[in-house]
Order: structure tokens, then C-alpha cells, then sequence
């Protein structure tokens, strides 16, 4: 039996509530388990940025046909070419990143992985400086028009922040591999579930999904600090990791309507 900083009683996998005089289930991973759980995630992830991409190219076409509709003199379709082309050097690169190995990889090709997403953030910037630059041209068309644009735009804008979010977590899997060899992933995973079972657990959260998203923001502390063994002091708290700047469209796509 232990005594959790919540002052709540560990005994045999089971939390004793005080305020509630209830037994509830407090799960803890083991790190075969949760190693186990953050590969199927990546596995989940990896299908899901097949369908986002599929759901860009729709709305990419869904794009030019607006362009010929209401801008055809204003280059709209032309600006559509250009987003597509960025589009299409995002999804090589992502598929790239995807195929780096897993398990006992090779670190060069991890290294390669990595370079790879640096220049995938670089095309996203590349992509936003373009869509911005289509909004402001929208914004001079009529009623109508822009209703219809902001329809498409809000949709666009889901799924590119979507693919960005996927993007995001395959680095999580190359940055969980670079510099660590298989039994050094596991050590890490073990030190990270030391670090977690000391801290109290943000209330309605779901304990497994807590323990994933905290082995999540462990992973890239590590990686920002360049340490590729031991465990960093853990500063970011639930969910942090989705919130970086690169993970969604800086400003919106959408135009004032009158």
C-alpha cells in the first residue's frame, strides 16, 4: 500500500478516493503495455493520414472548381495549382516520415526521417502563405461568393490542421527512436512511468489515456533537450503537445461576410 500525493490509498492496482469512499481502478501501465498501446496509436495514426490526405485532395478540387466559378480573372485557379503542387510535396514527405522503421531501426535512416519533417514544417509555412494570401484575394468578391468560400475554407482548414496533427505524431515515433537503441526505448518508457506514478492525476482523465499523452510530452522534452538517455524533469503539463504552433493554420481562412 502507498499513499498517492492526492493523499487517495494505492492497494493492488486500486484507488481508495477519500472524498468518495469508492474503490475506483487506477491503471498503470506496464512498459510492454503502453509501448504496446503508443505503436497501435501510431499504426491508427498512420491510417487516418492516408484518409486526411484523401480529403485534401477532394477539397483541393472543391477549391479550383470556386476558382473558375468566381475568379477565373483574378488568378484563384492559378493560386489552386500552386497549393496543390505544396500539398503534394507535404503528403510525399509525410508518407516518407511514416516509412522510417520501427523497432530496431537503423539510425541514419531516423536521421533522414527527421530531416524530412523539418522540410514538411517548411512547406506548411509555404502552404499557409499561400492560402492566406487566396483568403485576401476572396475577400473582394461578393456575398455570395465568400459565403460559399468560407463553407469550403472551414472544411480545408479541419483537414489541414488534421494532417498537420498526424504529421506531428510520426515525429513523436522518430524523436521516441533517435539516439536510443531498442532497450534503451524500453528504459525510457520505464523511467517515464516512474516520473508518472509520483505525480497526481488531473481529475476526469482518463488514467491510460493520462499515461499516453504524458509518454507523448516526455518524448518530445527529451528530444527538445537532446537527451537521449535518463528522463528530463517533466514541465508541460496534459495535452501541451497539441498545442504547438505548427500543428494549425496561424489565422483563419474565413472573410468577414456583410
Amino acid at each position: 500500500m502507498q499513499v498517492t500525493p492526492k493523499g487517495a490509498l494505492i492497494l493492488s492496482g486500486l484507488e481508495f478516493s477519500p472524498k468518495s469512499n469508492l474503490c475506483v481502478l487506477m491503471y498503470y501501465a506496464s512498459p510492454d503495455e503502453i509501448l504496446t498501446r503508443l505503436e497501435a496509436g501510431f499504426d491508427a495514426n498512420s491510417s487516418h493520414l492516408k484518409d486526411v490526405e484523401n480529403e485534401l485532395r477532394v477539397n483541393v478540387q472543391r477549391g479550383r472548381d470556386f476558382g473558375a466559378k468566381h475568379g477565373a480573372d483574378r488568378g484563384l485557379s492559378s493560386t489552386w495549382n500552386d497549393i496543390e503542387e505544396i500539398l503534394q510535396r507535404i503528403q510525399l514527405l509525410a508518407d516518407e516520415i511514416d516509412q522510417a522503421p520501427q523497432g530496431r531501426h537503423d539510425q541514419k535512416d531516423i536521421e533522414h526521417a527527421l530531416k524530412a519533417w523539418k522540410t514538411l514544417q517548411a512547406e506548411a509555412s509555404n502552404l499557409e502563405t499561400e492560402l492566406v494570401d487566396l483568403r485576401d484575394q476572396v475577400a473582394g468578391l461578393d456575398l455570395p461568393a465568400r459565403q460559399e468560400w468560407n463553407a469550403l475554407a472551414q472544411t480545408f482548414e479541419e483537414e489541414l490542421r488534421a494532417l498537420l496533427v498526424c504529421a506531428k505524431t510520426l515525429r513523436i515515433r522518430l524523436e521516441l527512436q533517435d539516439g536510443r537503441s531498442q532497450e534503451e526505448v524500453d528504459q525510457f518508457i520505464r523511467d517515464v512511468l516512474t516520473e508518472l506514478r509520483e505525480r497526481p492525476r488531473p481529475e476526469n482523465v482518463d488514467a491510460s489515456t493520462y499515461e499516453l499523452e504524458y509518454l507523448k510530452s516526455a518524448i518530445e522534452i527529451a528530444h527538445e533537450k537532446q537527451e537521449s538517455l535518463g528522463f528530463p524533469v517533466i514541465i508541460k503539463t496534459l495535452f501541451t503537445w497539441y498545442e504547438n504552433p505548427e500543428e494549425r493554420v496561424g489565422r483563419t481562412l474565413l472573410v468577414p461576410i456583410d
